[in-house]
């Protein structure tokens, strides 16, 4: 299977998988230990992706068209044989997205719902590792 035609599916795991720096972010400043400037610089970077991403897949979904000419002018720098392999790209990536476009309101729930459920028990996956470790998590 060629990369692009997978790449909407990545593109929203990945979405999905940043998820908790959000909830990271609505938490830090309760943390009572000082913030580095290289972990503020990580998470505020990670922040950025997590809206940039929501904004690209928000826009293709409702304007393919759109998404597809701005993801283009992204990528103006690039010459020749590049430019078309860029372009063929961002193509299949908008084509792809329209498994998006078809789903009912009810499967993008239960979508979501199973990410945030696998989220969850990732997260106490790890927190019961360190526990069996006996490291203070």
């Amino acid at each position: 299977m060629p990369v692009a035609i997978s790449l909407p599916t990545v593109f929203v795991d990945k979405l999905m998988d940043l998820f908790p720096v959000m909830v990271l972010i609505g938490v830090m400043p309760f943390f009572p230990f000082e913030k580095s400037l290289f972990l503020q610089v990580v998470v505020y970077s990670l922040f950025v992706v997590f809206i940039v991403g929501i904004f690209v897949l928000i826009l293709t979904v409702r304007h393919a068209a759109l998404s597809e000419k701005l993801l283009k002018k992204c990528f103006f720098f690039l010459s020749g044989a590049y430019r078309e392999r860029a372009f063929s790209f961002i193509e299949r990536f908008v084509v792809g997205m329209e498994i998006i476009r078809a789903m009912t309101k009810w499967d993008m729930f239960r979508v979501v719902a199973i990410s945030l459920l696998i989220i969850v028990l990732d997260a106490l996956y790890l927190w019961l590792a360190f526990q069996a470790v006996g490291s203070a998590a």
